[in-house]
């Protein structure tokens, strides 16, 4: 293929391609992102909702501790 050379050590006889040669070889192409217009910045859990989310993943594992006495 144009403009791809599979490398090879002499030593160890490993082999590898070069930065953007497998994507030449195969003929990728990189995604394009979405339009800015197209995406919900408020979509999701609230602050508040990840905040208690955590806190109650924190008491969970606080009460399964073993008691020191």
């Amino acid at each position: 293929m144009k403009g791809v050379e599979l490398d090879a050590c002499g030593a160890c006889r490993a082999t590898w391609f070069d930065i953007g040669e497998i994507r030449r070889m195969y003929g990728l192409v990189r995604p394009q992102s979405m339009a800015s217009s197209t995406v919900d910045e408020t979509a999701g859990p609230s602050d508040t909702d990840l905040a208690l989310g955590a806190a109650q993943i924190l008491l969970g594992a606080f009460f399964r501790l073993p008691l020191p006495f």
